[in-house]
């Protein structure tokens, strides 16, 4: 590459020719440029730069920024261009004056936009304008536009301005609308001062107009003191007058007066004088009567009304009747009586008959919880002998207040529960009813108390248990009542000293003294599936049998049988072993109570070692009076013990020992094993070994043992 001289740097915004390249070394310093890139004289040397960094504004030698923020603008001061706020116009964030800006829109609308001080700031010219020329966001269609509270354009909603359309009923007034009125008015409104009426109002037909409709009604009529209201009957003829004076209206008329409240309420009235014949006074209607006072003091000559919610009817100074507004009667300082033939019923409109009776008091409700359908007697008292009580009274005389004494028999009062059948209320399904039982006189009045029920498919109750006078208990007939089912029984039965147990009539008594039961009369015998050949007599503790006859009993004794004298058998009676043992460790003949002179297992066979007297392990290779020689007392052990403690020992009898004896052969005899403790089916065979029967196999796990009381030594 050729050298380049005479290099003159070119001024900034001209171009850069080859003559200003003075030197390979300088061109040799853009070796490393990249595409895109620019060059740039930098300290007398030409070196690679990027666009941005080749148009910095910097770089101009008449811009000078200094301290530049956003949203300014570069203005000319005359010298330089320096950073600066804008001063007009839009964008950026600064402020400024505007002196005069002409505005002129596409659609017809011109204006001028003034400074602050010029009133008005804005001016617009409406030129030739379509209805789409001006549209504002946000206003509902066919209303007017109104300014709000904020002096922003606003739609005036109908509910509270005036509509389009009811502006247009102002069409054709063309003078203040009072004046309008004045204009129109008839003869009769002429004299009218600041729209009051100052004279009579006249209609021009006699009971042709009215004031106000059905629909549309005046709020209030105010009537100056002293006024009348008159209702005609012709013109000019008045038929019922309603006069004010001072706190009071007056009705008058033609002497008959009436007032018919059509089933509306009357509140609040005083009735002074005079007859109140049908009148409703609260919520229902009343017999004929003459009041003097309602809501007073006092009421004479009452046949029977109502007062509502609130109101209270005065009988004398103190006995009152208050209606509550919780819905409640109170009656205070007097008894509430209903005459004879007139029934009280709660929570109903009518009686209803039930078990055939249309009880004179009742209470019928109809809540899922018979909460409205309950009786509560209760007694807040701290008198311990002062009790909630429901009495029932009977008299043999038909006058109340007299008196006359009740004969045997008499009912005196009870209790019927009485089911709906899906026809009517005259199923009883049971009753409690109470007699006099017995000759009565004056204080001596026996009774009994008879309970009963209705058996399924029945039609009424039968009497099933009775509490009679004595205070026995008992069935109303024979064999008719059971304590108790299968299913389910009573807990216990506590009788007391001396009780008596009687079956059929005395047939069998069973009679209590001090610890001891005493079948008087017939035999006690415990049987299964009502046999006496297969009783079961368990006797437990000590108890004595005396001078009676087990037939074909089992003892059964969970501990010991202890007998005084002698168990002698009868010709052709035994003691019966169990011929078969139901499992493993079970056994049946002679035992005694011994003490082990080792750990002992169920099944063992053992000897009685004649040095400490203890049950120890025998076997056929021991030698005479050795530990374990088998020619002494033999037995097996049923209930193991451990050395120096008691353990049971069978000497004659059945046992089964799966786990410890050795398969076996019916009839098989069993021999002393040369294994301590053990049998063996097999006869020893070693010198000098003790041959002896313990006994012989009745199963194949099941022994016989009965030892022999001899033994052969093997030879």
């Amino acid at each position: 590459m050729g050298r380049f001289e005479n290099f003159t740097p070119p001024t900034l915004g001209s171009e850069l020719t080859i003559s200003e390249l003075t030197t390979l070394e300088t061109l040799n310093a853009l070796a490393n440029s990249s595409a895109g890139q620019f060059v740039r004289k930098e300290g007398g040397v030409f070196v690679n730069a990027t666009l941005a960094e080749t148009i910095a504004l910097s770089g101009l030698s008449d811009v000078a920024i200094s301290g530049a923020t956003s949203g300014q603008v570069l203005t000319f001061n005359g010298s330089s261009w320096v950073n600066d706020d804008p001063t007009g116009g839009s964008g950026g964030g600064g402020s400024g004056t505007v002196t005069l800006v002409s505005v002129v829109t596409a659609n017809g609308i011109s204006g001028l936009v003034a400074n602050d001080t010029t009133t008005p700031a804005i001016t617009l010219t409406l030129g030739a304008i379509t209805p789409s020329a001006i549209s504002v966001s946000g206003l509902t269609a066919s209303e007017i536009v109104i300014t709000d509270g904020s002096k922003n354009l606003a739609s005036a909603a109908v509910a509270t301005y005036p509509s389009l359309t009811e502006l247009t009923y102002v069409k054709g007034v063309t003078s203040a609308i009072q004046t309008q009125f004045t204009g129109k008015a008839a003869l009769a409104l002429s004299n009218l001062a600041s729209v009051a009426i100052n004279t009579t109002l006249v209609s021009d037909t006699d009971n042709t107009d009215a004031l106000g409709t059905a629909a549309i009604a005046w709020s209030d009529l105010y009537l100056g003191s002293g006024s009348v209201i008159t209702w005609t009957s012709a013109p000019s003829t008045a038929d019922v007058t309603l006069t004010h004076s001072a706190g009071k209206l007056t009705f008058g008329g033609d002497g008959a007066v009436e007032i018919d409240f059509n089933n509306h309420e009357m509140t609040n009235i005083d009735i002074n004088s005079g007859a109140i014949d049908g009148t409703v006074i609260g919520a229902a209607s009343a017999a004929a009567g003459t009041f003097t006072t309602v809501g007073g003091t006092t009421i004479t000559a009452s046949t029977g009304f109502a007062l509502g919610d609130g109101d209270y009817i005065g009988v004398t100074s103190n006995e009152i009747i208050t209606f509550a507004t919780a819905g409640t009667i109170t009656v205070s300082g007097a008894d509430f009586l209903v005459a004879d033939a007139n029934g009280v019923v709660i929570g109903h409109t009518a009686q209803l008959v039930a078990d055939g009776i249309t009880s004179e008091f009742q209470i019928i409700g109809t809540s899922t919880t018979g909460i409205d359908s309950s009786l509560l007697i209760a007694n807040f008292s701290t008198t311990a002998t002062s009790p909630a009580l429901l009495i029932f009274a009977k008299s043999d005389q038909g006058t109340p207040g007299s008196f006359a004494l009740l004969d045997s028999g008499d009912t005196i009062g009870g209790i019927h529960w009485v089911a709906d059948d899906g026809v009517d209320l005259t199923s009883v399904v049971a009753s409690i009813m109470v007699f006099v039982d017995g000759t009565s006189g004056s204080n001596d009045m026996p009774g009994r108390i008879v309970f009963a029920t209705t058996a399924d498919s029945g039609v009424a109750a039968t009497d099933r248990l009775i509490l009679d006078s004595v205070g026995t208990l008992k069935p109303a007939a024979h064999d008719g009542v059971a304590l108790g089912t299968t299913a389910l029984g009573f807990a216990d039965l506590f009788l007391a000293t001396g009780a008596t147990l009687h079956f059929e009539n005395t047939d069998w008594v069973a009679t209590h003294t001090a610890g001891i039961l005493t079948v008087g009369t017939g035999d006690l015998r415990i049987t299964t599936a009502g046999t006496n050949s297969a009783s079961a007599v368990t006797v437990g503790g000590t108890q004595t049998l005396t001078n009676k006859t087990l037939t074909s009993p089992t003892l059964t004794t969970p501990g010991a049988f202890t007998t005084g004298g002698s168990i002698t058998l009868a010709e052709n009676t035994s003691i019966a072993l169990d011929p078969a043992g139901s499992a493993d460790g079970k056994y049946t003949g002679i035992t005694v109570t011994a003490i082990s002179g080792y750990a002992q297992a169920f099944g063992d066979l053992v000897y009685l070692d004649p040095t400490d007297s203890r049950w120890e392990a025998t076997d056929a290779n021991s030698a005479a009076a050795a530990d374990g020689d088998a020619r002494g007392i033999l037995g097996m052990v049923v209930v193991a013990g451990t050395d120096g403690n008691t353990c049971t020992i069978l000497l004659h009898g059945i046992i089964r020992a799966d786990a410890k004896f050795p398969a076996m052969t019916i009839n098989a005899p069993m021999y002393v094993s040369e294994t301590a403790g053990l049998i063996t089916e097999t006869k020893p065979t070693t010198t000098d070994n003790v041959i002896r029967t313990v006994g012989f196999a009745i199963t194949a796990d099941e022994l016989f043992f009965s030892p022999e009381s001899g033994y052969i030594t093997h030879v």
